[in-house]
């Protein structure tokens, strides 16, 4: 039979080496938490956390080892205690960047179905916690843009959808009874026509708010005469339309930096939202003066005006003040975004002004040549 070998026994430090540990981890235990209250009270960065703790922690075992003698304290010392400053320092400092491997951890948790995880700031007060508040900021900014393409996507496939189902409806139409009845042919290219002209604007107002968004589209500038861009304006809308409100162009001569082109695109889309909701017998007014360092443009008219609660989200792409109206008066929603985004492009603002019953008033806000 074969000899059962005895195990080895655990070999234990000696007597004095465990009582240096259990007074260094007592010692640690209670400086832990000493210290974890001064560096809140303090907001101590974690360079200087780590600092002390090295001092601390080698001052510390410096007199513990001291009363072995001035030659075998140097030798302890170094046998002993660089070995345990490497041990609890390599413990202290772990402790320190715990809150970074948690930030590791919800970042590989977080994808574009999953974006709700937030990293637990606490309370220390250093580096890392602004370094969690600052991820959680950006973690709520791609879930607001996340859920605002998501809406975008949703609100343009229903707007696509209505055209097509239109067209669809009148190709069947035409398929059964306009082969044989010129009166159905007409009524149903007339509306085809009018749905695809209608699709193509819409696609072409996505296009602009996408290149908006995407920061694509470049601004031309150059130097625009407000005055006389205001003039155009008018007398365009004046042709393209057979009956218009009132026009008052008041203007004060004044030059802008910016893309002729795109500040034009702004004003017709002002002025065509204004005769949509202003009477034949109404007025729409178009001024433009200088303030220090700003060029200031004034679309105003005597429509039926806005109700409060929609003005907040008027700029809002898709966004209607009311449903109903707007499919009467051919809009998509979409004018004011795309408005709101060429000013902002160039550096200035929008806003609104409108009470039910007494009009609209937006004001333009550019820099100056």
């Amino acid at each position: 039979m074969k000899k059962m070998r005895a195990k080895p026994k655990k070999r234990r430090l000696p007597g004095f080496l465990r009582k240096i540990w259990r007074l260094i981890e007592r010692f640690f235990d209670f400086f832990g938490r000493l210290f974890e209250q001064l560096a809140r009270k303090w907001r101590l960065s974690i360079s200087l956390k780590i600092t002390f703790t090295f001092v601390i922690l080698t001052w510390f075992l410096v007199n513990v080892f001291r009363g072995f003698g001035p030659e075998a304290s140097g030798f302890f010392f170094t046998i002993i205690g660089l070995p345990l400053i490497a041990i609890f320092g390599r413990r202290a400092v772990d402790y320190l960047l715990l809150p970074i491997k948690d930030m590791t951890e919800t970042a590989r948790e977080i994808s574009g179905s999953k974006l709700e995880r937030r990293i637990d700031v606490g309370e220390a007060q250093d580096e890392l916690q602004d370094m969690a508040i600052i991820f959680n900021q950006m973690l709520d900014r791609i879930e607001t843009s996340v859920e605002e393409q998501k809406a975008f996507i949703s609100h343009a496939s229903h707007e696509l959808r209505t055209p097509l189902a239109v067209i669809d409806g009148y190709s069947n139409l035409l398929d059964r009874w306009g082969k044989e009845d010129p009166a159905v042919r007409d009524e149903a290219i007339s509306a085809i026509k009018n749905e695809t002209t209608s699709m193509k604007n819409l696609i072409e107002k996505l296009l602009t708010i996408s290149r908006m968004d995407a920061a694509t589209r470049t601004v031309e500038r150059s130097t625009v005469d407000v005055q006389a861009l205001i003039r155009e304006v008018i007398e365009e809308t004046m042709v393209m339309n057979d009956e218009t409100p009132t026009f008052i162009g008041n203007a004060e001569a004044l030059n802008l930096s910016a893309d002729r082109l795109l500040i034009k695109e702004v004003l017709r889309i002002l002025v065509d939202n204004a005769i949509k909701y202003t009477p034949i017998e109404g007025v729409i007014s178009l001024k433009a003066f200088e303030r220090p360092g700003t060029g200031l443009i004034i679309i105003q008219d005597t429509g039926c005006g806005i109700a409060p609660r929609h003005l907040a989200r008027l700029f809002d792409s898709f966004y209607r003040a009311d449903d109903s109206r707007t499919r009467n008066t051919g809009g998509s929603g979409l004018g004011l975004a795309i408005a709101k985004r060429i000013i902002e492009l160039h550096g200035g603002s929008i806003t609104v002004q409108s009470e039910e019953g007494d009009g609209t008033r937006f004001t333009i806000e550019l820099p100056i040549v």
